[in-house]
């Protein structure tokens, strides 16, 4: 007998969040015999209040939603273990409109991230997991060039500054496209899009960009099947950097297509590479992306934390 309790996003998988909870219900109280309490969520803010409350239970946390319903997640649990490691192991059911995360487990589906969890949870199969840590200082509107009191925010896919919350800021509101909302996104971003300058520190080696965008990565695919990392794994202990510096609209126009092939780090205007710590260096403050949540902050410090979580995915799923 094994309990669980579902934290889902209702309105995921474009309004499927609440039938696929239901099936998925079903799927586990016939396996496990066992009882799987549902806890619908109304907000990201929500997602933290429910993951703290499963953790703290006897039961399994699995959460059910896009990559930023997993990321909001283990957020709250990270808030809960004050940032230090989690040791109780959760289960994941992609069900968003893009996916990217378990697409490094070569799962792309509901049907097929649920299939997965029941064997792993049958078989207490684990991997651990990485994440990304920032530490910064928070921003306020009412007072814009204030850096405020420090916070930290974890990330388990990407951190982007440039056009990647641009994009994805249009992308949320284009999500009735479903996969297809980023590339549109991307295309009409472009048409505007002007290079900034970054000062950075990378691991202890201080550099300056002129850049259309600079992310960080812990796993290989974002935006859905976006190839923005190709040789990084979620349990590698590394970061991926991808930071372009192209300087033409149509070298722009011929860089995003490759994305989706990984071929976009062959580019002699795109430095990418492993990396362990980052700093910036500006004193102004970033909008960023984090796991598609988008968000402002100042000074922010970034680090990978290798093995932090522990995600239940049977043996050999790996790719």
């Amino acid at each position: 007998m094994k309990n669980g309790t579902l934290i889902f996003n209702p309105g995921s998988g474009r309004g499927k969040g609440s039938h696929r909870a239901e099936v998925f219900k079903t799927q586990w109280e016939k396996r496990f015999q066992g009882s799987l309490l549902l806890r619908p969520t109304k907000s990201y803010k929500d997602i933290r209040v429910a993951a703290k409350e499963a953790y703290k239970t006897d039961t399994i946390p699995v959460f059910l939603g896009g990559d930023g319903t997993l990321s909001e997640s283990i957020q709250g649990i990270a808030e809960l273990m004050d940032f230090k490691k989690i040791e109780k192991p959760v289960g994941f059911l992609s069900g968003g409109s893009g996916d990217s995360y378990m697409r490094d487990f070569g799962i792309s589906s509901f049907e097929e991230a649920s299939a997965a969890l029941l064997e792993a949870v049958e078989s207490d199969s684990t991997i651990e997991a990485d994440i990304g840590l920032i530490d910064f200082k928070a921003f306020n509107p009412e007072t814009p060039d204030k850096p405020g009191k420090e916070d930290k925010r974890i990330f388990i896919n990407i951190w982007g500054l440039g056009l990647l919350p641009e994009i994805a800021e249009l992308a949320m509101k284009m999500r009735y496209m479903g996969s297809n909302n980023y590339t549109a996104a991307t295309l009409l971003k472009l048409i505007k899009h002007k290079p900034s300058r970054l000062h950075v520190e990378i691991d202890a080696k201080e550099t300056d960009y002129i850049s259309n965008f600079l992310c960080l990565s812990n796993n290989r695919f974002t935006g859905g099947k976006m190839d923005m990392a190709p040789f990084t794994r979620i349990n590698d202990g590394k970061l991926f950097m991808v930071c372009s510096e192209i300087k033409t609209r149509m070298g722009l126009f011929s860089l995003f297509p490759s994305i989706f092939k990984g071929e976009h780090i062959k580019s002699p205007d795109v430095n990418s590479g492993f990396v362990h710590n980052l700093v910036f260096k500006d004193e102004k403050h970033f909008f960023w992306n984090i796991d598609g949540d988008l968000g402002y902050g100042f000074n922010p410090e970034i680090s990978v934390q290798p093995g932090y979580f522990k995600l239940y995915m049977p043996k050999g799923q790996y790719i």
